[in-house]
C-alpha cells in the first residue's frame, strides 16, 4: 500500500467537494480511498448502537448483494462494540474487539469470511448523533492485515481533521435546510431538530435535539432505543400527529405543544413535517433514502414562558393553553377548521375553545377577540 502527498491532497480535496455534492461526493471519496488501499473495500456506515442495526451505508468495492444482506440482517450480528467509539477515534480491528471473539461470531463466519476473509479493518469515527455512530473505514483481507491496517490507520489520521470539518459544514447546511423545510422562524440555537422514521425510530438529531435527549425532560430514548416524549400526554399528541405515510405519499403538517413539567422555564412548541427528500440529510445518512417512506422532521422550539404568546395570553385572561392557541389562531386569520386539522382535534372542540376564550376575555365577537389578542401580545 503506497500513497504520496499528491494522493493525500487529492483525497482531502474530495472531502471538501463532498460538503456540497453530498452522496455523490462521498462515493468519489470512497472510490479514491479504496484505490489508495490497493483495492480495499471502503465504507461510510451509520450504525445504530441501541438497536445494533445499520441506518445507512455508502460503500465501494463490496458486492451489492452482500451489502443488502448486511443491512437486512448481518449488521445486527456484528459483535464490535460501536457504542465505545468516540468522535475522532481511529482504531484497527484488534483495537476494537479480540480476534478470537470476532472469529467465533456469525458475522465473521457468514459475512466477512466468504468475502475473502475480511478479518481486518481500520476505521475513523467521524460523528455521533443520538444513538447513531458514523464511521468511515476500510475492510482488509487477512493476508494483508499486517501491512494495510497500520497504513490505512495512518492515512485516516492524515485526513481526519478535514473529514471532521467537512461533516461539520454538512451538518450546518443540513440543519438550515431542515429548518427551511419546516418553515421554522426561531433561531436555530433554540430549535431541536429530529428526523424520525415511523413511530419510534430516531434517524438524526441536531445539537439542540441531542441536548434535549440527554436532559430527558421533553424527549428521550427508552430502554429499547425508541424515541418518545417523556410526558405520556405529550407522547400521545406526538403519536397522533404522525401521518400515515404509505409509499411516497406525503401527509399533512401537524402541530402540538409539549408540556414537559409545570416548573419548567420553557414552553415547547412542536411541529411534525413529512420529509420529502432524504438527500437533505448530511453525509451517508442520505443513503437511507432508498425505500425511505415514512420519514418526518420533528422540530421542538424552546420558548421561555415569559416569551411564549400562548402562555402570556393564557396567564392574562385565565385561559387554558388550548383556548389561547385557538384565540391566537383566530387573530392570525386561521379558520376554526384549519386550527382543528393542524392540531388533530375535532372542529367542535375548537369552536368550544373559541367560545370559552371569548367568554373569559369578555367579548362577543371573534373580531373583538382578535383585536384583544393583538393588543395583549406581539404576534
Amino acid at each position: 500500500m503506497t500513497y504520496d502527498e499528491k494522493d493525500v491532497t487529492e483525497l482531502v480535496g474530495l472531502t471538501y467537494q463532498a460538503a456540497l455534492s453530498g452522496t455523490t461526493g462521498w462515493r468519489e471519496f470512497l472510490s479514491k480511498f479504496g484505490k489508495l488501499g490497493d483495492g480495499c473495500k471502503t465504507f461510510f456506515l451509520i450504525q445504530d448502537s441501541a438497536r445494533n442495526a445499520a441506518n445507512g451505508i455508502l460503500y465501494d468495492g463490496f458486492d451489492p448483494e452482500w451489502i443488502e444482506a448486511f443491512e437486512a440482517y448481518y449488521a445486527s450480528t456484528n459483535p464490535t462494540p460501536v457504542n465505545t467509539l468516540g468522535i475522532g477515534d481511529i482504531k484497527t480491528s484488534s483495537m476494537m474487539i479480540e480476534r478470537s471473539e470476532m472469529e467465533a461470531s456469525e458475522f465473521y463466519n457468514d459475512w466477512l469470511k466468504p468475502q475473502g476473509d475480511l478479518i481486518g479493518c481500520a476505521a475513523l469515527t467521524v460523528n455521533r448523533s443520538a444513538e447513531q455512530v458514523f464511521v468511515i473505514g476500510s475492510s482488509i483481507r487477512r493476508r494483508d492485515v499486517d501491512v494495510k491496517e497500520p497504513e490505512t490507520a495512518k492515512l485516516l489520521g492524515l485526513i481526519k481533521p478535514h473529514v471532521l470539518r467537512v461533516l461539520e459544514i454538512q451538518k450546518t447546511i443540513c440543519d438550515q435546510r431542515l429548518l427551511l423545510t419546516t418553515e421554522t422562524n426561531r433561531p436555530a440555537e433554540n430549535v431541536g431538530i429530529f428526523v424520525t422514521q415511523g413511530h419510534h425510530r430516531l434517524i438524526y438529531s441536531n445539537d439542540v435535539g441531542a441536548n434535549l435527549l440527554r436532559e430527558g425532560r421533553v424527549v428521550q430514548l427508552d430502554e429499547l432505543g425508541r424515541f418518545r416524549f417523556s410526558n405520556p400526554e405529550d407522547e400521545h399528541a406526538h403519536q397522533t400527529a404522525i401521518p400515515a405515510v404509505v409509499s411516497n405519499l406525503i401527509g399533512d403538517v401537524k402541530r402540538f405543544a409539549a408540556s414537559a413539567s409545570k416548573d419548567d422555564e420553557f414552553a415547547y412548541r412542536c411541529k411534525l413535517t413529512p420529509l420529502q427528500a432524504c438527500d437533505t440529510l448530511p453525509g451517508a445518512l442520505a443513503a437511507i433514502r432508498n425505500g425511505g417512506a415514512g420519514f418526518n422532521v420533528l422540530t421542538i422550539e424552546q420558548i421561555r414562558k415569559s416569551e411564549d404568546p400562548i402562555q402570556s395570553l393564557a396567564s392574562r385572561f385565565g385561559l387554558t393553553r388550548s383556548e389561547a392557541r385557538a384565540a391566537i389562531g383566530i387573530a392570525k386569520g386561521t379558520s376554526a377548521r384549519e386550527i382543528a386539522e393542524a392540531h388533530s382535534v375535532s372542529l367542535v372542540t375548537v369552536r368550544n375553545q373559541i367560545k370559552a376564550a371569548m367568554s373569559k376575555v369578555g367579548v362577543h365577537r371573534q373580531v373583538e377577540l382578535a383585536l384583544t389578542v393583538f393588543k395583549t401580545i406581539n404576534l
